[in-house]
């Protein structure tokens, strides 16, 4: 919480985390006491002044289809060409060329959204009337859908599932393993089975997703010996805790460490980073799972992991519709059911993931 933020008063900002009891079972993340030194990281880099930047070069289609419909409703019809200009060429969508512009149009119209009569003039289409005549309209947000858990014909409950989700993926829910056997997005139904594979993490998150400052500084945090000198003693135990969980797994020299069956990747960068890794290594056929600073492989070896880096590197870099083929939750925003798979694969790619980063990051690795 924030309290002193009255001219002259002092600022206090508290922060409170969960941690899990240690035990034989516990997992690599568990032992790095990864939520507390993420908390740390932050506040260290609020004290050094640090600011995330903004991702300035999104694009935003969700809020592109919003104003088209709007910009429609405002003059009572409008061309494409005056369309493109007001919103693309001299507007705040500057990111979007001409042939998506054209692809998006085309896509309102499959989805009765907008019409084009004789003379090129856009209007809005029978579903569109609809929509932008709805109170809910002039929101451009909305809150998280979530998805529903079905497990034979039992409804296990919902979760909301931030991180691309394919068929065979694991999550955790309800304290148990699933195998996701298969996927219904128009319902948002993940249909699962049980699954024995010890303790692979779940495909949501609790926070907003990390910026590679973070990571970076929480490896800084666990390289130091300096205690931190706003941690009361509860922190500072976890914090060490978490350093000798780091030097016990040579993360200090090794970001590939094997533990059981399972395979855990550090790459130390943002969560949009870490999800194009993932989405690489999907493709590369591993079965792999998001979790905070890992990319976790399951059921393969160090060794089948590393001589996988070594055939990217000699690669090229593959393109965003073969790495997002079997991916199926990819709609975040509130006009993204509208968009073309093509489409909704590149708004996705622009606002989650990071390509040019990961393939940096590959090519890099000396392993």
């Amino acid at each position: 919480g924030r309290s002193g933020r009255k001219k002259g008063k002092s600022s206090i900002l508290r922060a409170f985390t969960i941690e899990s009891e240690l035990n034989n079972t516990s997992t690599l993340v568990s032992e790095l006491r990864e939520r507390t030194v993420q908390f740390c990281a932050i506040i260290n880099l609020i004290l050094n002044s640090w600011n995330e930047p903004p991702k300035a070069r999104t694009l935003n289609l969700s809020t592109l289809v919003q104003q088209i419909l709007s910009l429609i409703y405002q003059h009572g019809g409008v061309t494409a060409s005056r369309a493109y200009n007001l919103l693309c060429s001299t507007g705040p969508f500057d990111s979007v060329s001409k042939n998506d512009f054209i692809e998006l149009l085309q896509s309102l119209h499959a989805n009765e959204l907008i019409t084009q009569d004789n003379t090129g003039l856009l209007f809005h289409g029978k579903r569109g009337e609809k929509l932008v005549n709805h109170y809910s309209f002039y929101a451009a947000f909305e809150s998280e859908k979530e998805f529903r858990i079905v497990a034979d014909t039992k409804t296990l409950g919902t979760l909301p599932v931030n991180s691309m989700v394919s068929v065979n993926d694991y999550i955790i829910f309800a304290g148990k393993a699933w195998i996701v056997k298969d996927i219904d997005m128009k319902s948002r139904v993940i249909y699962v089975s049980p699954q024995a594979v010890g303790e692979p993490p779940a495909f949501f998150s609790p926070g907003g997703r990390l910026h590679s400052e973070i990571r970076r500084e929480m490896r800084r945090i666990y390289e130091s010996s300096e205690r931190v000198p706003y941690a009361d003693a509860t922190a500072m135990r976890l914090i060490e805790e978490g350093r000798s969980a780091y030097i016990a797994n040579k993360l200090d020299t090794e970001d590939i460490v094997q533990s059981g069956a399972a395979v855990f990747l550090f790459s130390w960068l943002g969560d949009d980073v870490n999800e194009a890794l993932g989405a690489i290594f999907r493709w590369s056929g591993f079965n792999v799972y998001l979790e905070g600073l890992c990319i976790i492989f399951s059921n393969t070896t160090k060794e089948s992991v590393i001589a996988c880096i070594q055939r990217l590197k000699r690669m090229r870099k593959p393109k965003l519709n073969i790495l997002l083929e079997e991916a199926e939750n990819l709609e975040k925003e509130k006009w993204d059911w509208a968009l073309s798979r093509t489409l909704l694969e590149k708004t996705y790619e622009s606002a989650y993931m990071d390509l040019a980063a990961a393939w940096d990051w590959l090519s890099l690795q000396t392993c």
